[in-house]
Parts: C-alpha cells; sequence; structure tokens
C-alpha cells in the first residue's frame, strides 16, 4: 500500500481539526463547571434566603388571621352598636309620635276651652250682673240684721240673716272647671276629678 504525501497531510489536518474541536468543548466545560461550582457554593445563601422567606410568610399569614379575627371581633360590637342605635331610634320616633299627638291633643282642648270660654264670656255678663245684685242684696240684709242684732242683742237673728248666712257658708269650694277636667283627662286618664 502506498501512502500518497497528501494522505497524510488530509489525515494530519482532519486530526487538528478535531483536536481545535476538543479544546473548545473543554473550554465551554470549563466555564459551565465553574459556573456550576458558584452556584453550588451559593446554594447554601439560597437555602438561608428561602427559610427567611418562609418565616416571613408565615409570620404574614399569622397576621392576616389576626386581623380576620379583630376584624371579626369589631364587626361584631359594630353590629350590636348599630342594632342598639336602630333600637333608640325606633323608640325614639315613638317618643316622638306620642309627643306630636300629646301635643295636638292639647292644642285641640285649648282651642275648644278657648271657645267655650268666648261662648260663656257672651253668656256671662248677664248671669254675673243678676249674681251681683244678689249678693249686693244678701250683703245688705246681712249689714241690716246686724245693726238690728246690735240694737236688740236678747232677740233671735231674723230668718232673712239666717239664710244669707246658710247661703255663704254653703257655698262649696268649685270643683275643677270643664277646662282642667280635659287637660287633666289628656295628660293622665283623669286623675284627681
Amino acid at each position: 500500500m502506498i501512502f500518497s504525501p497528501h494522505i497524510g497531510m488530509v489525515f494530519d489536518c482532519l486530526i487538528m481539526l478535531l483536536l481545535i474541536i476538543t479544546i473548545f468543548y473543554c473550554m465551554r466545560l470549563s466555564r459551565l463547571y465553574k459556573v456550576f461550582s458558584q452556584l453550588k457554593d451559593d446554594k447554601q445563601d439560597i437555602e438561608v434566603l428561602i427559610q427567611q422567606l418562609s418565616k416571613i410568610i408565615d409570620t404574614a399569614n399569622q397576621a392576616i388571621q389576626d386581623m380576620k379575627d379583630a376584624a371579626r371581633e369589631d364587626g361584631t360590637d359594630l353590629q350590636k352598636h348599630i342594632d342598639e342605635a336602630h333600637t333608640l331610634s325606633d323608640e325614639l320616633e315613638i317618643i316622638l309620635t306620642s309627643g306630636n299627638n300629646l301635643a295636638t291633643r292639647l292644642q285641640k282642648l285649648v282651642e275648644q276651652v278657648g271657645s267655650q270660654k268666648d261662648a260663656e264670656k257672651q253668656n256671662a255678663p248677664s248671669e254675673t250682673a243678676e249674681a251681683e245684685v244678689d249678693d249686693d242684696e244678701d250683703e245688705m240684709d246681712a249689714l241690716i240684721t246686724k245693726k238690728k242684732a246690735a240694737k236688740a242683742p236678747a232677740k233671735k237673728p231674723p230668718k232673712a240673716a239666717k239664710k244669707t248666712a246658710k247661703k255663704t257658708t254653703k257655698k262649696k269650694p268649685k270643683s275643677k272647671s270643664d277646662t282642667e277636667r280635659m287637660i287633666l283627662d289628656a295628660l293622665g286618664g283623669g286623675k284627681g276629678k
């Protein structure tokens, strides 16, 4: 077998080319190894960082749970206050309505009393004049009987004097007027008639 010089050179070139490719891959592997070894060294730092992050997440979850519990408690308290406020509002509305009704009833009573007094004033002048005349006559009779009694102390008092004395003693204190009774009926159900 005969080798030509050219074939040897081709093989040499081919071997050289394969050696260059091998060197290139070795260099690339060397770089990857350096990166990998750095990652291996940083692995411990990453584990510490992950543990810290886990603790922070646990703390945040606990804080969120505490906030939910506090919000639930405050919400319950707030709802109680709102319910109490609604109850008080309803009670105040009832009181206000009752007060308005009472004021309306009192106003009507005052108007009725005013109209009754006006009617009484129109009818009263003739009656009061007659009453004043009767009172004047009674006073005159009483004075006359007193003078007669002073002159004759031994005699019995006349019948007219007895009648006037009876009239003055028989007068009862005036009971409550219709107006007072109406107002008392409106306020307290007519107590003290």
